[in-house]
Protein backbone atom coordinates (compact mmCIF):
# COMPACT_ATOMS: atom_id res chain seq x y z
CA UNK A 1 0.00 0.00 0.00
CA UNK A 2 0.94 3.58 -0.61
CA UNK A 3 0.42 5.61 1.87
CA UNK A 4 -0.31 9.83 1.57
CA UNK A 5 0.09 12.27 4.18
CA UNK A 6 -1.71 15.88 3.54
CA UNK A 7 -1.35 18.61 6.19
CA UNK A 8 -4.58 20.43 4.82
CA UNK A 9 -7.76 19.22 3.42
CA UNK A 10 -7.05 21.61 0.72
CA UNK A 11 -3.76 20.12 -0.80
CA UNK A 12 -5.46 16.54 -0.72
CA UNK A 13 -8.66 17.08 -1.97
CA UNK A 14 -7.34 17.10 -5.63
CA UNK A 15 -5.64 13.51 -4.90
CA UNK A 16 -8.63 12.01 -3.30
CA UNK A 17 -10.73 12.58 -6.35
CA UNK A 18 -7.68 11.63 -8.93
CA UNK A 19 -7.59 8.26 -7.06
CA UNK A 20 -11.05 7.85 -6.00
CA UNK A 21 -10.45 7.50 -2.26
CA UNK A 22 -13.19 7.02 -0.14
CA UNK A 23 -13.27 7.96 3.92
CA UNK A 24 -12.36 5.38 5.86
CA UNK A 25 -15.15 4.54 8.58
CA UNK A 26 -12.48 3.51 11.28
CA UNK A 27 -11.07 6.80 11.04
CA UNK A 28 -11.13 8.73 14.63
CA UNK A 29 -8.93 11.84 14.91
CA UNK A 30 -7.47 11.91 11.90
CA UNK A 31 -9.67 12.19 8.66
CA UNK A 32 -8.14 8.48 6.64
CA UNK A 33 -9.68 7.92 2.79
CA UNK A 34 -8.33 4.62 0.86
CA UNK A 35 -9.24 3.11 -2.62
CA UNK A 36 -11.51 -0.25 -3.22
CA UNK A 37 -8.06 -2.02 -3.75
CA UNK A 38 -6.50 -0.94 -0.66
CA UNK A 39 -3.61 0.25 -2.36
CA UNK A 40 -3.57 3.64 -1.55
CA UNK A 41 -4.35 5.54 1.32
CA UNK A 42 -4.35 9.59 2.29
CA UNK A 43 -4.27 10.91 5.43
CA UNK A 44 -4.94 14.79 6.30
CA UNK A 45 -3.06 15.27 9.42
CA UNK A 46 -3.63 19.04 10.82
CA UNK A 47 -0.38 21.69 10.32
CA UNK A 48 2.63 21.12 11.75
CA UNK A 49 4.89 18.58 13.51
CA UNK A 50 2.90 16.66 15.98
CA UNK A 51 -0.14 17.11 14.26
CA UNK A 52 1.82 14.85 11.22
CA UNK A 53 3.61 12.46 13.62
CA UNK A 54 0.11 11.82 14.87
CA UNK A 55 -1.96 11.14 11.43
CA UNK A 56 1.07 9.01 10.36
CA UNK A 57 0.82 6.73 13.50
CA UNK A 58 -2.84 6.92 13.20
CA UNK A 59 -2.49 5.34 9.65
CA UNK A 60 0.22 3.18 10.80
CA UNK A 61 -2.39 1.62 13.33
CA UNK A 62 -5.62 2.54 11.03
CA UNK A 63 -4.53 0.57 8.37
CA UNK A 64 -2.29 -2.70 9.68
CA UNK A 65 0.78 -1.10 7.57
CA UNK A 66 3.72 -3.09 7.39
CA UNK A 67 7.16 -2.09 6.38
CA UNK A 68 6.84 -2.52 2.60
CA UNK A 69 4.48 -0.11 2.30
CA UNK A 70 5.29 3.35 0.83
CA UNK A 71 4.83 6.80 2.17
CA UNK A 72 4.72 10.04 0.77
CA UNK A 73 4.03 13.28 2.48
CA UNK A 74 2.90 16.17 0.11
CA UNK A 75 1.87 19.73 0.80
CA UNK A 76 3.35 23.18 -0.07
CA UNK A 77 6.52 24.71 1.27
CA UNK A 78 8.15 27.97 0.02
CA UNK A 79 11.47 28.98 -1.12
CA UNK A 80 13.47 31.88 -2.16
CA UNK A 81 13.69 32.10 -5.89
CA UNK A 82 12.05 29.26 -7.29
CA UNK A 83 8.70 29.46 -8.92
CA UNK A 84 5.36 28.87 -7.36
CA UNK A 85 4.02 25.31 -8.86
CA UNK A 86 7.46 23.82 -8.87
CA UNK A 87 7.44 20.11 -7.23
CA UNK A 88 10.58 19.14 -4.80
CA UNK A 89 11.79 15.97 -3.64
CA UNK A 90 13.65 16.16 -0.90
CA UNK A 91 17.25 14.47 -0.44
CA UNK A 92 17.75 15.80 3.05
CA UNK A 93 15.34 17.39 5.87
CA UNK A 94 16.80 19.34 8.36
CA UNK A 95 14.75 19.48 11.71
CA UNK A 96 15.48 23.44 12.38
CA UNK A 97 14.42 23.01 16.24
CA UNK A 98 16.34 20.49 17.03
CA UNK A 99 18.92 20.31 13.96
CA UNK A 100 18.43 16.85 13.58
CA UNK A 101 18.96 15.61 9.64
CA UNK A 102 17.49 12.63 7.47
CA UNK A 103 18.43 11.53 3.77
CA UNK A 104 15.66 10.15 1.99
CA UNK A 105 17.08 7.53 -0.44
CA UNK A 106 15.84 8.02 -4.09
CA UNK A 107 16.68 4.84 -5.62
CA UNK A 108 14.66 4.95 -8.54
CA UNK A 109 15.02 7.03 -12.03
CA UNK A 110 13.99 10.51 -10.86
CA UNK A 111 13.62 13.53 -12.83
CA UNK A 112 11.94 15.98 -9.97
CA UNK A 113 13.60 18.76 -8.80
CA UNK A 114 15.56 17.33 -5.55
CA UNK A 115 16.56 20.13 -2.26
CA UNK A 116 17.16 20.20 0.78
CA UNK A 117 13.89 20.55 3.37
CA UNK A 118 13.77 22.24 6.47
CA UNK A 119 11.00 22.22 8.57
CA UNK A 120 9.76 25.00 10.55
CA UNK A 121 7.55 25.37 14.24
CA UNK A 122 6.10 28.35 11.99
CA UNK A 123 5.96 29.81 8.77
CA UNK A 124 8.57 32.68 7.87
CA UNK A 125 9.57 35.29 5.34
CA UNK A 126 13.28 34.17 5.91
CA UNK A 127 14.17 32.34 2.87
CA UNK A 128 17.50 31.25 3.73
CA UNK A 129 19.98 29.94 0.77
CA UNK A 130 18.68 27.39 -2.18
CA UNK A 131 15.94 25.55 0.85
CA UNK A 132 12.65 24.80 0.84
CA UNK A 133 10.77 25.40 3.90
CA UNK A 134 7.77 23.56 5.37
CA UNK A 135 6.13 22.74 8.83
CA UNK A 136 5.87 19.11 8.21
CA UNK A 137 8.57 16.85 6.52
CA UNK A 138 10.82 15.94 9.21
CA UNK A 139 8.10 14.53 11.70
CA UNK A 140 6.46 13.01 9.07
CA UNK A 141 9.95 10.90 8.20
CA UNK A 142 10.65 10.76 11.33
CA UNK A 143 8.28 8.55 12.03
CA UNK A 144 7.72 6.74 8.62
CA UNK A 145 11.50 5.91 8.75
CA UNK A 146 10.37 4.05 12.02
CA UNK A 147 6.89 2.21 10.18
CA UNK A 148 8.47 1.67 7.30
CA UNK A 149 11.67 1.51 4.83
CA UNK A 150 13.72 4.94 4.08
CA UNK A 151 14.11 3.60 0.47
CA UNK A 152 9.81 3.73 0.51
CA UNK A 153 9.35 6.89 2.44
CA UNK A 154 9.72 10.44 0.43
CA UNK A 155 8.53 14.26 0.70
CA UNK A 156 7.16 15.79 -1.86
CA UNK A 157 6.49 19.84 -1.86
CA UNK A 158 5.42 21.99 -4.41
CA UNK A 159 6.17 25.56 -4.00
CA UNK A 160 3.64 27.89 -3.12
CA UNK A 161 5.55 31.45 -1.97
CA UNK A 162 8.89 33.22 -2.52
CA UNK A 163 10.63 36.17 -1.74
CA UNK A 164 7.86 37.77 -4.17
CA UNK A 165 4.86 36.17 -3.34
CA UNK A 166 4.58 36.22 0.03
CA UNK A 167 2.95 32.87 2.47
CA UNK A 168 0.48 35.63 4.24
CA UNK A 169 -1.78 35.77 0.08
CA UNK A 170 -1.91 31.81 0.38
CA UNK A 171 -5.35 30.86 -0.57
CA UNK A 172 -7.33 27.46 -0.36
CA UNK A 173 -7.99 27.62 -3.83
CA UNK A 174 -4.44 28.76 -4.43
CA UNK A 175 -3.67 25.52 -2.87
CA UNK A 176 -5.93 22.93 -4.94
CA UNK A 177 -4.79 24.62 -7.90
CA UNK A 178 -0.97 24.00 -7.00
CA UNK A 179 -1.76 20.29 -6.01
CA UNK A 180 -3.89 19.40 -9.36
CA UNK A 181 -1.58 21.49 -11.85
CA UNK A 182 0.92 18.48 -10.27
CA UNK A 183 -1.03 15.60 -10.15
CA UNK A 184 1.39 13.76 -13.18
CA UNK A 185 4.39 13.98 -10.87
CA UNK A 186 2.29 12.69 -7.84
CA UNK A 187 1.40 9.94 -9.82
CA UNK A 188 4.61 9.12 -11.47
CA UNK A 189 6.17 9.44 -8.29
CA UNK A 190 3.19 6.95 -6.54
CA UNK A 191 3.74 4.65 -9.58
CA UNK A 192 7.49 3.82 -8.83
CA UNK A 193 7.43 3.57 -5.43
CA UNK A 194 4.63 1.17 -5.86
CA UNK A 195 6.55 -1.02 -8.34
CA UNK A 196 9.69 -0.33 -5.57
CA UNK A 197 7.45 -2.35 -3.21
CA UNK A 198 6.34 -4.65 -4.92
CA UNK A 199 9.76 -5.70 -6.00
CA UNK A 200 10.70 -5.76 -1.50
CA UNK A 201 8.22 -7.89 -1.09
CA UNK A 202 9.58 -10.99 -2.18
CA UNK A 203 13.24 -10.46 -1.70
CA UNK A 204 15.61 -13.33 -1.93
CA UNK A 205 17.40 -15.07 1.10
CA UNK A 206 20.47 -13.39 2.13
CA UNK A 207 21.18 -15.30 5.80
CA UNK A 208 23.68 -17.46 3.76
CA UNK A 209 25.40 -14.35 1.83
CA UNK A 210 25.96 -12.86 5.59
CA UNK A 211 27.33 -16.10 7.03
CA UNK A 212 29.81 -16.21 4.00
CA UNK A 213 30.78 -12.54 4.56
CA UNK A 214 31.91 -12.98 8.48
CA UNK A 215 33.74 -15.77 7.81
CA UNK A 216 36.28 -13.96 5.46
CA UNK A 217 37.38 -11.69 7.98
CA UNK A 218 36.80 -10.76 11.69
CA UNK A 219 33.98 -8.48 11.78
CA UNK A 220 33.13 -6.29 14.99
CA UNK A 221 29.84 -6.31 16.21
CA UNK A 222 29.35 -2.69 15.16
CA UNK A 223 30.64 -3.80 11.52
CA UNK A 224 27.95 -7.27 11.59
CA UNK A 225 25.09 -4.65 12.39
CA UNK A 226 26.13 -2.15 9.16
CA UNK A 227 26.57 -5.58 7.23
CA UNK A 228 22.99 -6.59 8.06
CA UNK A 229 21.68 -2.94 7.23
CA UNK A 230 23.60 -3.30 3.68
CA UNK A 231 22.03 -6.55 3.29
CA UNK A 232 18.69 -5.40 4.05
CA UNK A 233 18.89 -2.28 1.51
CA UNK A 234 20.44 -4.99 -1.56
CA UNK A 235 17.55 -6.79 -0.99
CA UNK A 236 15.47 -3.98 -1.72
CA UNK A 237 17.96 -2.41 -4.82
CA UNK A 238 18.70 -5.91 -6.17
CA UNK A 239 16.76 -8.47 -5.52
CA UNK A 240 17.28 -10.78 -8.26
CA UNK A 241 21.31 -10.88 -7.37
CA UNK A 242 23.56 -11.46 -4.87
CA UNK A 243 26.98 -10.02 -3.80
CA UNK A 244 29.99 -11.23 -5.82
CA UNK A 245 31.81 -12.96 -3.43
CA UNK A 246 34.92 -13.65 -5.48
CA UNK A 247 35.09 -9.86 -5.25
CA UNK A 248 34.94 -9.38 -1.71
CA UNK A 249 37.37 -12.15 -0.99
CA UNK A 250 39.66 -9.89 -3.00
CA UNK A 251 39.09 -7.00 -0.28
CA UNK A 252 41.95 -6.76 2.55
CA UNK A 253 39.73 -6.29 5.74
CA UNK A 254 35.86 -5.86 6.77
CA UNK A 255 36.14 -1.97 6.47
CA UNK A 256 36.92 -2.74 2.91
CA UNK A 257 34.19 -5.16 2.37
CA UNK A 258 31.97 -2.79 3.69
CA UNK A 259 32.67 0.07 1.95
CA UNK A 260 32.68 -1.76 -1.26
CA UNK A 261 28.83 -3.27 -0.74
CA UNK A 262 28.12 0.53 0.20
CA UNK A 263 29.21 2.06 -2.85
CA UNK A 264 27.57 -1.21 -5.36
CA UNK A 265 24.68 0.15 -3.48
CA UNK A 266 24.99 4.04 -3.75
CA UNK A 267 25.69 3.44 -7.49
CA UNK A 268 22.64 1.14 -8.14
CA UNK A 269 19.75 2.82 -9.42
CA UNK A 270 16.86 1.02 -10.86
CA UNK A 271 15.25 1.32 -14.03
CA UNK A 272 11.71 0.41 -13.44
CA UNK A 273 11.05 -0.33 -17.84
CA UNK A 274 13.35 -3.46 -17.21
CA UNK A 275 10.38 -4.38 -14.86
CA UNK A 276 7.01 -3.99 -17.53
Amino acid sequence: MINLFCALPCEAKSIIHHYNLKYHPGSYLYSTYINKEHSISLTTTGIGKQCTAGGVIHAFMLLSSSKTDGWINIGIAGHSTLQSGTPILATKIIDYATGRNWYPQIVFNNEILTKTIITLDKPSPDYQEDNVFDMEASAFIEIANKTGSIELSHSLKIISDNESYSYKNISKAYVEKLIKKNLPVIDELVTNITLLTKMIQKPPELDDVFTDIICIKHFTHNEQLRLKTLLRRWKTLLPESKPNMNDIQKLISSKSILDHLDELLNNAIINFEDLN
